[in-house]
């Protein structure tokens, strides 16, 4: 929840990013590791018993002709592990998992005005493919941009 918090501060209105509770968040991941397929991964980052970062990845939710285009759907760190690696090798254990379900291009959306977590997937090889869409949450809403990567 942190994390989230700490990700979106500045992207959306403080009244927006404090109105989501920890129970709620709670509650969406427990039915979507309920429903979850096989193509679904999720993994976490812990240290010394504590989640550090987490990330879930699966088919994309976006329509699309494409055959096996995989969807980031959420990476998260904690803000005092901004800058340790986690992130690196969350994003690294997704991407594997997803090639090795066989998947051959990933796609992510990244708010607009993000500017950190835009460099970090460029930095990782992600691309802006020039599709955008409209992020609206509690009311509020922001510009997000599609990035995508190939699989080696």
């Amino acid at each position: 929840m942190r994390s989230w918090q700490f990700g979106h501060q500045r992207l959306f209105p403080r009244t927006v990013v404090d109105s989501v509770s920890v129970e709620e968040r709670e509650a969406s991941w427990q039915e979507r590791l309920k429903g979850a397929s096989s193509q679904q991964t999720v993994l976490v980052a812990d240290g010394d018993g504590a989640v550090l970062g987490f990330a879930s990845a699966g088919p994309t939710h976006d329509t699309s002709n494409e055959a096996r285009v995989a969807e980031v759907y959420e990476l998260f760190v904690l803000p005092e592990a901004i800058g340790t690696g986690i992130g690196g090798a969350l994003l690294n254990g997704t991407l594997s998992k997803l090639r090795d379900g066989g998947f051959r291009t990933v796609t992510l959306w990244v708010v607009e005005g993000n500017d950190r977590a835009r460099r970090f997937y460029e930095r990782q090889g992600f691309r802006p493919d020039g599709l955008t869409k409209t992020a609206r949450m509690s009311g509020a809403q922001a510009i997000e941009v599609r990035y995508r990567m190939s699989l080696p």
